[in-house]
């Protein structure tokens, strides 16, 4: 299993067609990219806020000018009213006086009045802005004043002339002055109450709209800052919490790949190492020793006839558990299948019927299959409490178990097929001519002595040919079946030639060699009763390596006994220089 390489978890994805800018901001960390984003809201509301307070500040200072420019035409029109008021009062007080210095006293009072009634007016005219309806108002009063001048020198020349004051008091021109100082007091009173304040109070209630509409516009924009910067937030929070769990993840998960690829190494080292099954099987039972401790748990696997189960491991060495009952490969879900089988309950309807019945009552139990080539071998079979089962980690690592060792056992049963076919005859299943010259010649090397029977089937031609070389194979075959389980379990038994055989004897006298080779003439002659093959016999020739010969030459000699035996009518057994009485050696 090849490690995928994973992106660094700390950079998100970054489209090609990205600016620098954009590429820089998402290569940043998280936590950076949310105090970039808070940076940028706070200096987008701290520019907000001061352009708005000046905005502000600005319609504030607009209402002073406003009142700047109406004020002194308000002034104005207030110093007129007051002299007016004064010269009016100055006159009427001088009606009612009694005495003439009074009156003259009120006269020049009323004079004074004028005076500052005229100089008021002209700064009102200065200062005045011109507004609707103003100009009739100072046309009128213009009017009335030129009126007025007219009327206070027909009083002046009455005055003049020695005319009384009271009598100049009660003329009709002094009453026609009060009446056109009184309308000119009317005019005044029209510009300040009727223009100029009702201007003001406009002005004002204008700007402070304005104030109020741009204090709102700050309060709106404030408030959608104040959103957008919360959505942001609340966003990037999300996305940083998110990235932190991808993170995390991400580091679960390496550190579980860095995990089962230190397992899986192990174990391809541990089973490099085991040039045998049994060693295989041991480096299977620690490793499940140590994944599923505590768990009881045992390897099934079948044999190379794929026919029977035989449990070759178990981590219970005590009850030697759990003890599936399952016979062969072809009834077990899990080897016959292709997945891996998880039972919940044993008792449970669609739970494997081999996990019923057992004596510790009901379980659970986790069934991988062991297979080679997409067939199953075998299986590995772990039992748990009711209703619990091992987590996915545990059943991951025994999955890699069982598919290394599913791997190694077959490459050790195809090496074990290999080296059997190099090192026997393909048709009889006996040592081939290499395998026994290796074999004797470690014999040799170890200084054991030893006798060759030297056999060759009497008359095998004739029976090729009469009877087909399926019949001549078949005999070869129950010949070879004799050979193997009537000598000794030491004795190496070869296939020489086509229908000739080599026996080495180890260890034992040219007569005991004789007496075992005369079990396998008897023994040949009871299978071929009972046997579809035609009757058929073997001569043999011993030869002992006495003289410390060589085994061609012990061979040899053998061979030589075998054309004697051959001579003296076949079926029968000669010894190297002295034969045996009889065809069956009596």
């Amino acid at each position: 299993m090849e490690p995928r390489t994973q992106p660094d978890a700390r950079l998100a994805p970054i489209e090609p067609d990205q600016s620098l800018h954009a590429r820089w901001f998402w290569s940043r960390r998280e936590t950076s990219r949310v105090l970039a984003v808070g940076a940028i809201l706070l200096v987008l509301g701290t520019i907000v806020t001061t352009v708005s307070v000046r905005r502000i500040s600005s319609l504030e200072d607009g209402v002073g000018v406003a009142t700047a420019e109406i004020d002194p035409v308000l002034d104005a029109l207030s110093d007129v009213r007051s002299g007016q008021l004064r010269e009016l009062a100055a006159f009427d007080d001088a009606a009612h006086a009694t005495d003439t210095v009074s009156q003259a006293l009120l006269f020049e009072e009323s004079r004074r009045a004028l005076s500052e009634t005229e100089t008021a007016w002209r700064e009102y005219l200065r200062t005045s802005l011109d507004l609707t309806g103003e100009r009739e108002q100072q046309v009128r009063y213009e009017a009335l004043r030129a009126e007025t001048d007219v009327l206070s020198g027909l009083v002046g020349l009455a005055i003049v002339d020695g005319t009384a004051l009271d009598d100049v008091i009660r003329t009709a021109s002094f009453e026609d002055l009060r009446d056109k100082r009184a309308q000119q007091h009317a005019i005044v009173e029209q510009l300040t109450d009727d223009l100029y304040r009702p201007e003001a109070a406009r002005r004002a209630t204008a700007l402070q709209d304005d104030i109020g509409g741009a204090r709102r516009e700050v309060r709106i924009i404030i408030a959608l800052i104040a959103l957008c910067g919360t959505a942001l937030f609340v966003m990037a929070w999300r996305s940083s919490r998110n990235h932190e769990r991808t993170t995390r993840r991400a580091e679960i998960e390496r550190a579980e790949r860095s995990r089962r690829d230190g397992l899986e190494a192990r174990l391809h080292r541990a089973l490099d190492m085991a040039r045998t099954e049994v060693a295989a099987y041991d480096v299977v039972q620690r490793s499940l020793q140590q994944l599923v401790a505590g768990a009881p748990a045992e390897v099934l696997v079948a044999d190379n006839a794929q026919a029977h189960f035989q449990q070759v491991l178990s981590t219970d060495a005590e009850h030697r558990g759990p003890g599936c009952p399952v016979v062969s490969p072809a009834e077990c879900p899990a080897a016959s299948g292709a997945d891996t089988r998880r039972f919940l309950d044993s008792e449970a309807l669609d739970a494997c019927p081999h996990l019923r019945g057992r004596s510790g009552g009901a379980c659970s139990a986790v069934c991988v299959p062991m297979r080679l080539a997409g067939t199953g071998i075998g299986v590995v079979h772990l039992t748990g409490p009711r209703g619990e089962l091992p987590g996915p980690t545990v059943t991951s690592d025994v999955e890699l178990v069982s598919t290394q060792a599913g791997e190694r056992l077959g490459l050790l049963r195809l090496l074990a097929e290999t080296t059997q076919q190099a090192r026997h005859d393909h048709l009889t299943g006996l040592l081939n001519r290499r395998s026994l010259e290796s074999a004797v010649a470690r014999m040799e090397g170890d200084g054991e002595h030893y006798v060759v029977a030297y056999g060759d089937v009497d008359r095998f031609k004739a029976l090729n040919d009469s009877y087909g070389h399926d019949t001549g194979d078949r005999a070869l075959r129950l010949l070879s079946r004799v050979l193997r389980d009537s000598v000794r379990p030491m004795d190496l038994v070869a296939r020489y030639g086509g229908e000739e055989f080599l026996v080495v004897l180890p260890r034992c006298s040219t007569t005991e060699a004789a007496e075992v080779i005369e079990r396998v003439r008897s023994a040949l002659q009871r299978e071929l009763e009972g046997s579809m093959v035609p009757s058929f016999t073997i001569s043999f020739g011993l030869a002992s390596d006495e003289g410390g010969a060589t085994f061609d030459s012990v061979v040899g000699r053998a061979d030589q006994a075998l054309l004697a035996a051959k001579e003296a009518g076949r079926d029968r057994i000669l010894v190297a220089g002295g034969p045996l009485p009889g065809p069956r050696g009596a």
